[in-house]
């Protein structure tokens, strides 16, 4: 037994000493593959439950529901704030409810180094504290440069919106109705936190500033006794975790608004997935690459192993003659692999997870969220497993052959093997130049490491073609990535500043503009299966900028509506189903004609006006509208220099026309300033799958060149003993892989452009994307041809430099 392990020791000490940089080469396939896929999985699992973990850090609740115009001792509508939190409390479902009063403004202060006006909520650090639970968390802080009580803390995104802690921050509250007044305020950044459902700026509810109760009072004196400027939130804890929030978040708002309580609210289900958005994109394309890399690491695997069998078959044939059994020899060969595995997997998984902070703080904007995570054990060996087990299956299928072989045979096949007689391209009869046809003669007899590499190179071209397409899209302007994900999105909005007031006049004057496209309704909100679905109607919808549709077509008629594809799983229905409508106490049934994609609300319909007035009267309800301007027919580009100045001009209209009647919001100058961290984040991951692409390209190149190289020495060694110089060699290594290179690169991206963004489209439909409207040109998948095969020219050409040093008399008495 001893001189069994003995012997397979010594088996597997003479792989790693003949084969030594080819296996490093396989060592550098599996860093790159272990390392991604660590990195997406932690990205698509571990970011999700980091963001689930916070309700129980912070032992938060699973909705929030903020009912404005109610405090202490006065409610807009007909009940209090006690009375509110009493039918909260008895529902079934309800386990406790909390609340806390907070000041609700509009407010102007610099973001993204642009003055921005923002609705704004100010709390006092006493209030939460208060509740008995940890609530939230100073992540960041200078308290000990700043006297208490003369700091505040801002959200943790705000970090990445041009904030620091000891700056200054300055902000105007700007007081409504009939006395309008503006207050300016300036105080230090004492730090940052983070509270779950509060502090992502993708969760469109307010931007909350804690502060201490010296300013609390401050502000609120200034305030005076506008009981209209201070509003309540509840946070409501329910008994089962697994329930469906999202229906409960619609049965709370309907409370509200039967009691005349106008409302805002988040749930948790909801919080999660906004949150996670473009952790999930991305990590898409990261698992893609990887699942690609892992293919070309087992077909690799089993390359090498074929290759190794074959150079070395008389050895193998020698030792088997000699009394070693094949089971020793193919366990070496497996143990070889398994060893290089282990030492490239380990290292790859911590690597993936070194770089997972970095990668999640691209998007901690996004999220608000600051991720340090932690080493995951089953994640990790997840992994590792999974790689160890794809690597010993292919290596025992592979090593087959030694065993049903015969010691003879491998012996005769081991010296016909390195036979040069073949010789398809003599070149006394084959016309061209030399460096072609030598060329074109190492390619016929390579026709092994030919298929490897076409192989390796389509699916390279195909990944590599969704990144060019993908980072074409995504990473060009922030107007690509709009029409991409949410091509809907408006221009401006405005809101009338009186609850019911009549913006019809408004309306006529915009529409009667010549650079205006069209005036939207927003956000009506109706009933639809016990879910609160927003209403976005048009007058004219055929004249409507609308959002990508995915299946189907917009709503024409009276009884036609189309929704949003995330409401259209929840609900499952599709092009053709009926749903019913609900409004108040009177209901209609609707059929689907569309199904559409929008990041802007998820739970949304798009219907005619005359749709909606069958459910009854909605003139005084229009609080709410969305602006678009006819850009396209202007001849100018979205978010460039002439849009801005068009929008800019068209705001200093509206408000010098209507500033006494409504509030505006400059969504397009907001979404410009906000997409700025989300473009730099696609543009890098853009140029990073490029780089790792062209690494794993270059790698397989050194891989074959080395394999050719070594099992065609002689013929390397013949042509140098002729006069070859080592130049022309080297060129002619380099230009045979270049054919393969096109052949598969071709083969990869034609169809990865054509179909490429259905397919990552189809894998992010869990987060609303049904269909990414992406552009596709001609010269990508050139591109993509011309990129590829400079990269491997150049490996090969480099790696080919050991052939300045072939010793023509070693080869022959070889």
């Amino acid at each position: 037994m001893i001189n069994k392990i003995k012997r397979l020791f010594i088996l597997i000490r003479s792989n790693f000493a003949k084969n030594k940089s080819r296996l490093l080469v396989f060592l550098f396939i599996t860093l790159i593959c272990s390392t991604l896929i660590s990195l997406g999985a932690e990205l698509k699992i571990g970011f999700k439950s980091f963001i689930e973990s916070k309700f129980v850090k912070y032992d938060s609740s699973d909705i929030i529901m903020i009912a404005h115009g109610v405090s202490d001792g006065y409610s807009s509508g007909k009940i209090g704030k006690n009375k509110l939190k009493r039918k909260l409390l008895s529902d079934d479902v309800t386990e406790s409810v909390d609340s806390i009063e907070y000041i609700e403004s509009v407010a102007e202060y610099e973001d993204f180094g642009a003055w921005e006006e923002r609705a704004i909520s100010i709390v006092d650090i006493n209030e939460l504290r208060a509740l008995g639970h940890d609530r939230f968390e100073i992540v960041e802080s200078c308290d000990d440069e700043i006297p208490e009580g003369d700091g505040i803390y801002l959200p943790a995104y705000m970090k990445y919106t041009g904030h620091n802690v000891g700056e200054d921050f300055e902000f105007t509250l700007k007081e409504r109705g009939n006395d309008p007044k503006e207050t300016d305020y300036s105080y230090k950044i004492a730090g940052f936190y983070e509270m779950p459902l509060f502090d992502s700026p993708a969760i469109d509810i307010v931007t909350m500033l804690i502060v201490p109760d010296e300013i609390y009072k401050e502000i609120k004196d200034d305030i005076g006794s506008d009981h209209g400027r201070y509003s309540s939130v509840f946070y409501i804890t329910l008994k089962e975790k697994n329930t469906d929030t999202e229906l409960l978040t619609t049965r709370f708002n309907k409370m509200f608004s039967d009691n005349g309580i106008s409302s805002g609210s988040c749930s948790r289900d909801n919080y999660v997935m906004i949150c996670t958005f473009y952790p999930s994109f991305t990590s898409v394309f990261f698992l893609v690459v990887a699942v690609i890399a892992a293919l070309i690491m087992m077909i690799m695997t089993g390359f090498r192993i074929s290759t190794e069998i074959e150079e070395n078959l008389a050895e193998y044939g020698s030792l088997k003659g000699g009394g070693m059994k094949s089971t020793e020899i193919r366990a070496s060969i497996i143990l070889t692999f398994i060893i290089i595995t282990l030492a490239a997997a380990v290292p790859g998984i911590i690597a993936g997870w070194l770089i997972t902070p970095g990668v999640s703080d691209i998007f901690a904007f996004h999220s608000g969220q600051i991720w340090k995570p932690e080493f995951d054990l089953y994640l990790s060996l997840t992994i590792l497993l999974l790689l160890l087990a794809s690597v010993i299956i292919i290596s025992v299928v592979t090593t087959i052959r030694i065993a049903v072989i015969s010691p003879l045979s491998a012996i005769r096949e081991g010296i016909a093997a390195h036979n040069f007689r073949r010789n398809p391209f003599p070149l006394d009869k084959t016309k061209g130049g030399l460096n072609y046809l030598l060329a074109l003669k190492l390619y016929s007899i390579n026709m092994k490491q030919n298929l490897l590499l076409i192989i390796s190179c389509i699916l390279i071209g195909l990944i590599g073609s969704v990144a060019t397409v993908y980072g074409y899209n995504l990473a060009a302007s922030p107007s690509d990535l709009i029409r991409c994900i949410a091509p809907g999105s408006p221009d401006m909005s405005f809101t009338m500043k009186k609850e019911g007031g009549n913006d019809s006049p408004i309306k006529r004057y915009l529409e009667s503009l010549d650079n205006v496209h069209c005036v939207e309704f927003q956000l009506h909100r109706l009933e639809c299966s016990d879910y609160e679905v927003y209403a976005r109607s048009f007058d004219d919808i055929d004249n409507a900028r609308l959002s990508l549709l995915n299946e189907g077509r917009f709503p024409k008629h009276a009884n036609e509506v189309a929704i949003n594809v995330i409401f259209a799983d929840a609900l499952r229905v599709g092009v053709g189903d009926t749903i019913e409508l609900k409004k108040d106490k009177k209901s209609m049934e609707y059929i689907v004609t569309g199904i559409y994609q929008d990041s802007i609300v998820d739970k949304c319909i798009y219907i005619t006006q005359r749709g909606m007035d069958r459910l009854g009267d909605f003139d005084g309800l229009r609080s709410q509208n969305n602006v678009y301007i006819d850009y396209e027919s202007l001849g100018i580009e979205m978010y460039s220099p002439e849009m801005f100045k068009l929008s800019g001009e068209l705001e200093d209209d509206l408000r010098s026309r209507f500033g006494d009647k409504i509030d505006i919001s400059d969504c397009m100058a907001s979404a410009e300033q906000e997409m700025k961290v989300e473009i730099v984040a696609f543009k890098t991951i853009a140029i990073l799958i490029m780089a790792i692409l062209g690494t794993l390209s270059a790698a397989i190149i050194v891989l074959i060149a080395k394999t050719v190289m070594i099992s065609r020495r002689r013929y390397f060694g013949i042509l140098s003993a002729g006069g070859f110089p080592s130049k022309m060699l080297r060129k002619q290594l380099a230009l045979s892989f270049i054919p393969n290179v096109i052949i598969g690169t071709i083969l990869g991206a034609v169809p990865g452009t054509i179909f490429g963004a259905d397919v990552v489209a189809r894998l992010l439909r869990y987060v609303g994307v049904a269909k990414l409207n992406m552009r596709t040109c001609w010269w990508m998948p050139v591109a993509d041809v011309i990129f590829f095969s400079l990269i491997c020219f150049a490996a090969a050409y480099i790696i080919s430099s050991k052939l300045k040093k072939l010793s023509v008399y070693e080869l022959v008495s070889e």
